[in-house]
This record gives structure tokens, sequence and C-alpha cells, in this order.
């Protein structure tokens, strides 16, 4: 298996692997990545893994404000991680995440992202949120309890993450986290 990673924007990517990255999101949530999942992958990087013409992994580190603690910020937050299932458990996951980080690293001084696999970002440096959610819901805050569980962060300014600091998101169609 000869597995390319490539780092890509939307604009490089043309109709077809468009297309085939939401086959692939499609495949690896089982049916359930709706169209607001895909739209919010939109308009960042995206760390594509391609085996010969055929994308096979994929994530997206895409621009937010999130407002921490009173003080907006410009947060890189991860979409759309998948493998296609039949070359999950290869490492693809974790190469593509691997070259993810690096960029929200180099690039932003907060990344997050929303999940239930704690232990494979974990090993990548991400860190369970400890925070309080909210969200910005056309200017009235309305807290998100039921998403902290689910955040993780990406940053050396650990005193952002810590209890009771309140990480505000600005409302989206679908899961505002």
């Amino acid at each position: 298996m000869a597995i390319l990673y490539h780092t890509l924007s939307d604009q490089q990517l043309d109709d077809t692997q468009h297309h085939a990255i939401r086959a692939l999101l499609n495949a690896a949530f089982d049916h359930e990545f709706s169209d607001e999942d895909n739209d919010h992958a939109a308009g960042g990087v995206r760390v594509i893994a391609i085996d010969g013409a055929q994308i096979v992994g994929h994530a997206a580190l895409v621009a937010r404000t999130i407002t921490i603690d009173g003080t907006p910020y410009t947060v890189g937050y991860v979409e759309g991680v998948a493998v296609w299932p039949s070359y999950q458990g290869q490492g693809i996951g974790g190469q593509i995440m691997r070259q993810i980080t690096d960029i929200a690293q180099r690039d932003f001084t907060i990344a997050m992202l929303s999940t239930g696999k704690f232990d494979f970002y974990a090993k990548f440096g991400w860190q369970r949120f400890v925070g309080q959610s909210f969200v910005d819901d056309h200017g009235t805050l309305v807290r998100t309890a039921d998403e902290d569980e689910g955040l993780m962060v990406y940053t050396t300014h650990t005193q952002l993450n810590q209890l009771g600091v309140a990480w505000v998101c600005d409302w989206r169609t679908g899961d505002v986290w």
C-alpha cells in the first residue's frame, strides 16, 4: 500500500475530489454525516490520504471565531476526520491527525474538535476540554453543557482551558460545536 498524503485548500480540489470526500465521510460515519457537517468542513485546509486514485482518508481544519473568557480568538477547528472503512486500522487516521495537528500548531494559537474518541486524539497532544461551552444564538448566549464532554483542545495556553472559563462559538446550522 502506497498511501500519499496531500494538504490542499478547498479551491485546489476539483468537483470529483469533493464528491469522493463526501462519499468517504458518508461511508465512515454510517451515512450520518449531514449536509451541515459537510458544510462545516469547507473553507479551510484539508489533509487527504490517497491510495492510487481513491481518497481513503480526510480531515479538515477551518478557522472559527471562539470567544474565550471574553476575548475572541481565531481557532483552528478540526472537522470530518475519517478513513474509508476498509482502510481503518492501518495508521492512516493517525498520519492525517499528525499533519492536521502540525498545521493547527503552526497556524493557530488554539485548536479544537468535537469527538467521542478521546484516546485517539490524546496521542497527538489534544486535551479534554474542561471549560464551559456556550453558543451565541443571534445575540443570546445559550449554555451547551451537553457538548462540553465531547470537546478537545490543542493549545500551549493552558490557562484558557480551565474549569469555569466560558468558551463561546458563533451559531451555525447543524452541530454548533
